[in-house]
C-alpha cells in the first residue's frame, strides 16, 4: 500500500494484495485512486480510479489467466493559451480562457491468455479481449474565430465496445531455424462517434454524427535463422484488412463502406563481430491507419462543399543500421534510422473532416547507454536526432510540431536504507510553421527524489521540476480571435509546465 500527497492538492493511493488461492493458482487485486487540482488559476478537479484483478493458473505445460481492468476519470482542462493573453496580463501564465473545457472517460476491460508449451519446447498462445470504452472531451482553440456570440467550443464523442482474438505459435524447427507465426482479428462497435459546436458544454448543434462498424484482420510470419555461428538473417511478412461500414446519422451522403488492405514484409541481419560487440541492419514496411469516416466521406460537414477521401491505410517504410555494446557494467548502443511515410494525414477536430497533407520523410541517430559498475550506482543516458521534412520542393517543408533533439537521463545512488535518484528530461525546439520561420522554445525539466527504508516502511520525498522552469510542455501558432480582438490574430499557444512541487510518499509492504 502507499499513499501520496503533494501541492495543489495532490493525493495518491495505490494498494495491491497477491493471494495463493492454491498451488498453482494465484489471485492479483490492485486499486488506485488519484484526486489533483494542479497548479492552474482554474482547478483542474481530476478524479481518476483504476482497478485490475489479475487470476492466474500455471500447472504443467498449461498457463491460463484472466484479467479485470477497470478505469474512469474526469477533469476540468486548461488546454494551451495565447501567447499575447500572458504577456498582455490579461490571463496569468496559468490561467484559461474557456472555463468549460475538460471531460470525461471510461474504460472496462475483460482479457483472458492460455498458453501451452508443448514437449518439443515450441509454445501456443491465445488471447481474448472485450473492451466498453466511453469518451467526451469539450475543447476551444481558437476562442471566438468562428462564432463571435456562443465562441468556437466543440465536444468530441466516442463510444464504442471493441473485442478481439490473438492467436499465435513459435518453435525451433532445427537448432539454427526459428519460426513464429500468428494472427490477429479486432472488431469495433462504433455506437455514437460525434463533433458537436457547443457553449458552456451544452450542444447547439450536431457537426456531424456517426455509427461505425470496423473490422480488422492481420496474419503475421517470422523466421530467424543462423547463417553461421556469428551471423543471423530474420525474415518477416505482414499482411492486413480493414473493412469499415459508416452510417452518418447528421449528413447520409456521408455514409458508405470502404475496405483497404497492405502487405508489410521486413528483413534483417545481426553480426557478432565479438563477445558483447554486435552489428544490425533492419528493413521493414508498415503503416498508420486513418479515421474510417475519412474513406466515405463525400461532403464536407461545415462548408457542405465536396470533400476528397483518404485511404484508410497509409504505408510507411522504414530502416535502421546500428550496433550494440555489452561489456561488464557498460551496456551501450546506437542506430542511424529514416522512416518514409506516404502521406501525413491528421484529423481536424473543429472542422471534422481528414486531411491527407504531403509526403514525409524522417531521417535521425539515436543512442543510449547503460552503466552499472557496483551494487549500489547505476546511471542510464539515451538520446535522438530526427530531421523530418515533407517531401516537396521548395523552403515550406518542415512539420509542424516535429522536435529534433531529444534527451534523457538519470542516476541512482543506493546508500544502506537510503536511496537517491535524479532524472533530467529534455525536448529541443520544434518548427510551428512549414517555412520554420517560427519555433518552439526547448523544455529542460529535472527530477530529484530520496527514499528511506525502515523495516516494511519505505518514506519518500520526490521534488518535480527542481529548477522550477518556466518551459512549455507543448506550443501550437495558428490563428485565434479572443472576444473583445476584432479580427483573428496568428500567435503562439503553449501549455505550460507545472512549476516546482514537493510530494511525500508512505509505502508499506505486508
Amino acid at each position: 500500500m502507499e499513499l501520496t500527497v503533494g501541492e495543489h492538492g495532490y493525493f495518491r493511493a495505490v494498494t495491491a494484495a497477491d493471494f495463493d488461492i492454491t498451488e498453482n493458482t494465484s489471485l492479483l487485486i490492485a486499486l488506485e485512486v488519484n484526486t489533483f487540482d494542479g497548479p492552474w488559476v482554474l482547478d483542474q478537479d481530476l478524479e481518476k480510479w483504476n482497478g485490475f484483478a489479475k487470476l492466474t493458473h500455471d500447472a504443467g505445460p498449461w498457463y491460463f489467466d484472466v484479467s479485470v481492468t477497470a478505469y474512469d476519470s474526469s477533469w476540468t482542462a486548461t488546454d494551451q493559451v495565447p501567447l499575447r493573453a500572458v504577456e498582455s496580463g490579461q490571463i496569468d501564465r496559468f490561467g484559461f480562457i474557456d472555463p468549460d473545457l475538460g471531460g470525461n472517460t471510461s474504460r472496462y476491460g475483460l482479457t483472458g491468455n492460455a498458453r501451452y508449451t508443448h514437449d518439443d519446447g515450441a509454445e501456443t498462445v491465445l488471447q481474448a479481449y472485450y473492451v466498453n470504452y466511453d469518451f467526451t472531451l469539450f475543447s476551444n482553440f481558437t476562442y471566438f474565430l468562428d462564432d463571435p456570440i456562443n465562441g468556437d467550443e466543440f465536444e468530441q464523442l466516442d463510444n464504442r465496445s471493441y473485442m478481439g482474438l490473438n492467436l499465435s505459435h513459435m518453435r525451433d524447427v532445427t537448432d539454427q531455424f526459428r519460426i513464429r507465426f500468428g494472427s490477429e482479428l479486432r472488431y469495433d462497435d462504433i455506437s455514437d462517434l460525434g463533433l458537436f459546436k457547443t457553449a458552456g458544454r451544452e450542444r447547439l448543434s450536431t457537426v456531424r454524427r456517426d455509427r461505425v462498424d470496423e473490422v480488422s484482420l492481420s496474419f503475421w510470419t517470422e523466421a530467424e535463422y543462423d547463417l553461421t555461428s556469428t551471423l543471423r538473417a530474420t525474415i518477416g511478412l505482414r499482411g492486413d484488412y480493414y473493412d469499415a461500414d459508416v452510417t452518418s446519422l447528421s449528413e447520409p451522403l456521408n455514409s458508405g463502406s470502404a475496405d483497404d488492405s497492405l502487405f508489410s514484409p521486413s528483413a534483417g541481419l545481426a553480426w557478432r563481430a565479438a563477445e558483447g560487440i554486435e552489428f544490425y541492419a533492419n528493413y521493414g514496411r508498415g503503416f498508420h491507419s486513418n479515421d474510417v469516416r475519412g474513406a466515405t466521406i463525400t461532403i464536407d460537414p461545415l462548408s457542405g462543399a465536396p470533400a476528397s477521401q483518404v485511404p484508410i491505410l497509409v504505408r510507411a517504410e522504414g530502416f535502421e543500421i546500428g550496433a550494440r555494446f555489452e561489456r561488464g557494467p557498460f551496456h551501450m548502443s546506437v542506430a542511424l534510422f529514416s522512416l518514409e511515410l506516404d502521406s501525413e494525414l491528421v484529423f481536424v477536430g473543429d472542422a471534422g473532416t481528414t486531411e491527407a497533407s504531403d509526403a514525409s520523410t524522417r531521417k535521425g541517430i539515436e543512442a543510449s547507454l547503460f552503466w552499472k559498475p557496483n551494487d549500489w550506482f547505476v546511471a542510464d543516458l539515451s538520446a535522438a536526432y530526427t530531421d523530418a521534412n515533407f517531401d516537396i520542393p521548395g523552403s515550406e517543408t518542415k512539420i509542424p510540431g516535429a522536435v529534433e533533439t531529444v534527451f534523457g537521463g538519470g542516476v541512482l545512488v543506493k546508500q544502506d536504507q537510503w536511496t537517491f535518484s535524479a532524472r533530467l528530461r529534455h525536448f529541443g525546439a520544434a518548427p510551428l510553421i512549414e517555412d520554420g520561420s517560427v519555433k518552439s522554445e526547448p523544455t529542460i525539466l529535472v527530477n530529484l527524489a530520496a527514499s528511506y527504508d525502515w523495516q516494511k516502511v519505505t518514506l519518500s520525498l520526490e521534488v518535480l521540476n527542481i529548477f522550477d522552469a518556466e518551459d512549455a510542455d507543448i506550443t501550437y501558432f495558428f490563428e485565434s480571435q479572443l472576444a473583445g480582438e476584432a479580427s483573428p490574430v496568428e500567435d503562439i499557444h503553449f501549455h505550460p509546465v507545472e512549476p516546482r512541487q514537493v510530494r511525500f510518499s508512505l509505502r508499506y509492504n505486508f
